[in-house]
């Protein structure tokens, strides 16, 4: 009997374990077809790996399309800013020619006019700054190329749209020019210095720059100076906002009967010396809308304007900045009164010749009030003066003052001179001739100052 237990026993331990065993195959089988899902869905599903190769290969070709897209416009690109350089390039070219009927021509073509006999290649002037300046024999030059060959330039003629880069000096001396052609042909946007453009162009009779664009033009000394015969100028739509020095800009313009400044711009503007100098036709100036808040120089601003009558704009003046005022208003022979009331003048250092010759000034308006505190030199300052009755000098600070030499020099009608308690002349070496012709021999105290 115990050994046939034993048999029963070991029967049911064997079957158990076959129990055992196919579970554990149908769990295994279950495993791995889950395993199987779940990498075939990792494989194909939405997410899988394939499709996510098939996005990146995609997305690889896309980003090459794109850069090749990119490549493309950019060489696009490259290749318009070569064609608008080139253009550019070529635009910047100005050929000048000479030919035989005086006319001297600029243009983009380098290539004569061809009815034309050419006298002189001058080449290709682009870029080109020229000068000036007074040689060993005093003479005036300059290194225009057909600077030599001036005097045979009888007209100028702007044969094509140029765009010049400076224009100083282009006429000098170019003494038998009497007609520019086309002028409104230059574009002078990129134009910095003009000055000396005309300068002695003494057979000139008119100048229209009404269409120049003078933007970033900032030097305009000598613009038009010693153009004898100028009677007609145009400079309406000129803009002058940067120009920063207008020295002798109207010198000697001797013929010119008026000036339409009304659209100047002139709050860069440091000297003013001698602009108006000999500008003897004129009878009248509206300087109304001139800023002078940062000129430091007045020098014979109008020295021999001998025909001018009234400086309309002139008691708003501010001079503030302003260290020389010699010879502003000198031999202004027809000015009968000159108002003074808005100068500041405690900067300034020299007075000489101030109203030299003026020989029709009756009265000298608020100069009681000038600030003299600086000044050194007033030598010739009233100097032929003849219609002075009178002086109120009693602001006069005298204290700096060396030269006093002519001061009241033939003021022969003037009888009274006023001054204060500065009036001081322990530093004055030079008193030559301080009261000779003058009405009066001495100065008389104001009130009780003295």
């Amino acid at each position: 009997m115990g050994e046939k237990k034993r048999k029963e026993k070991g029967r049911k331990i064997e079957k158990q374990n076959k129990g055992i065993t196919l579970v554990a195959l149908v769990i295994t089988i279950i495993i791995i077809i889950i395993l199987a899902t779940v990498t075939i869905n990792m494989a194909f599903g939405d997410n899988g790996l394939i499709k996510q190769a098939q996005l990146a290969k995609d997305m690889t070709a896309n980003s090459v399309q794109t850069e090749q897209e990119n490549m493309n416009r950019l060489i696009q690109e490259y290749s318009n800013v070569m064609a608008e350089d080139s253009e550019l390039a070529s635009k910047y070219d100005i050929f000048v020619y000479l030919y035989d009927d005086g006319t001297l021509t600029f243009g983009t073509q380098n290539q004569p006019i061809e009815e034309k006999n050419v006298v002189k290649e001058y080449g290709n002037i682009k870029g080109q700054e020229y000068t000036n300046w007074t040689d060993e024999d005093s003479n005036y030059v300059t290194n225009t190329p057909w600077f030599n060959d001036r005097a045979s330039i009888t007209k100028v003629s702007i044969a094509d749209e140029i765009t010049p880069t400076s224009m100083a000096n282009w006429f000098y001396f170019c003494e038998n020019l009497t007609v520019i052609e086309n002028i409104e042909k230059i574009d002078a946007s990129k134009v910095e210095s003009m000055s000396d453009i005309f300068n002695s162009c003494s057979s000139l009779t008119s100048i229209d720059l009404r269409g120049f664009n003078t933007n970033n033009v900032t030097n305009m000394d000598n613009m038009f100076a010693n153009c004898t015969k100028l009677t007609s100028i145009n400079l309406s739509n000129l803009n002058t906002g940067n120009v920063v020095s207008m020295e002798l800009m109207f010198a000697n313009c001797s013929s010119l009967t008026s000036i339409n400044l009304s659209g100047f711009d002139t709050a860069n503007v440091t000297s003013m010396g001698s602009m108006f100098a000999n500008c003897s036709s004129l009878t009248s100036l509206d300087l109304s809308s001139f800023n002078t808040g940062n000129v430091t120089s007045m020098t014979n601003m109008f020295v021999s304007c001998t025909n001018l009558t009234e400086i309309i704009g002139l008691e708003k003046f501010n001079t503030s900045k302003a260290k020389d005022l010699r010879g502003m208003f000198g031999y202004c022979s027809s000015l009968t009164s000159i108002n003074l009331s808005s100068f500041n003048t405690s900067n300034v250092t020299r007075m000489d010749n101030m109203f030299m010759n003026c020989t029709n000034l009756t009265e000298i308006e608020n100069i009681e009030k000038i600030d003299t505190r600086q000044v050194e030199n007033m030598g010739g300052m009233f100097a032929n003066c003849t219609s002075l009755a009178n002086l109120d000098l009693s602001s006069f600070n005298t204290s700096n003052v060396t030269i006093m030499e002519n001061m009241f020099l033939n003021c022969r009608n003037l009888t009274t001179i006023y001054v204060g308690n500065n009036w001081n002349l322990s530093n004055v070496e030079n008193t030559n001739n301080m009261f000779t012709g003058c009405g009066t021999s001495t100065t008389t105290p104001k009130g009780n100052n003295l």
